[in-house]
């Protein structure tokens, strides 16, 4: 699936784009001609088609041509900054979409220590490893929250060294509740009777201009700052004294 805004953004981008100077020359000598041109083509209702072709940039502009008029016009250098032929660049930037009240078990590893919490009754989260305490609600709230609706920010055909090294790998295990509907359900889903299944995100070290090398189902990408440091938490009570409702005598 495609991402509608990041399509949508792209082509207000390259649209705003106006020609600095026109010119009749010939297009092989000014980069447009053969393997080393960059050609757009936009189809509209009705079928109707916008076809442009970008030369190399050079001294910081570029020579292009709509169609097959005879005139070139000469546009600043990063009007193809933007256009690549990255087949993820479109790709809808939902990663997850895990149903809060599903999960019932989360499981998170780093390093040699690995720590596991289990919904309880009342939905209170209880860690059964490695010691047996409370969870922090505040934590497997925000844990819960990003997988609800993970979205990447870039997608990877692959990472640079050391994007993965010292990971923090997070699982998921959700159950659906029996008939859709239950006291932790939330809108019944389509496509039949669902089963429990279980969702992996690896978290990887930080990437260049913010945020975090992230992959998940076989897809690598980044993730927001905000979504990584939610997802990097522990899932232990912060609490130093837990008295609970005893008085202090």
């Amino acid at each position: 699936a495609a991402d509608d805004a990041v399509v949508r953004k792209w082509l207000e981008d390259l649209a705003s784009y106006r020609a600095r100077a026109f010119e009749s020359a010939d297009p092989e000598k000014v980069g447009l001609g053969g393997k080393v041109a960059i050609t757009v083509t936009v189809e509209g209702e009705g079928g109707q088609q916008a076809v442009m072709q970008l030369g190399a940039a050079r001294e910081g502009r570029r020579w292009a041509r709509r169609g097959q008029e005879p005139l070139l016009l000469q546009v600043h250098a990063e009007a193809g900054d933007m256009i690549s032929a990255d087949p993820l660049f479109f790709r809808s930037r939902k990663v997850l979409a895990v149903p809060r009240w599903e999960v019932t078990t989360i499981t998170v590893a780093e390093g040699g220590t690995v720590e596991v919490a289990e919904r309880g009754a009342s939905d209170q989260w209880q860690l059964k490893k490695p010691i047996a305490v409370a969870a922090d609600p505040g934590v497997v709230d925000q844990l819960l929250g990003a997988v609800a609706e993970l979205r990447a920010e870039k997608f990877l055909t692959q990472a640079g060294p050391g994007a993965f090294a010292g990971s923090h790998i997070l699982r998921f295990d959700t159950q659906p509740a029996e008939g859709g509907q239950g006291r932790n359900s939330g809108p019944v889903r389509d496509g039949g009777p669902q089963k429990a299944e279980t969702h992996t995100i690896e978290v990887g070290a930080d990437a260049p201009g913010g945020g975090c090398y992230a992959r998940s189902g076989g897809v690598t990408f980044t993730l927001a700052r905000s979504a990584c440091e939610n997802l990097r938490a522990h899932l232990a009570t912060r609490k130093l004294l837990d008295l609970g409702e005893q008085p202090v005598v």
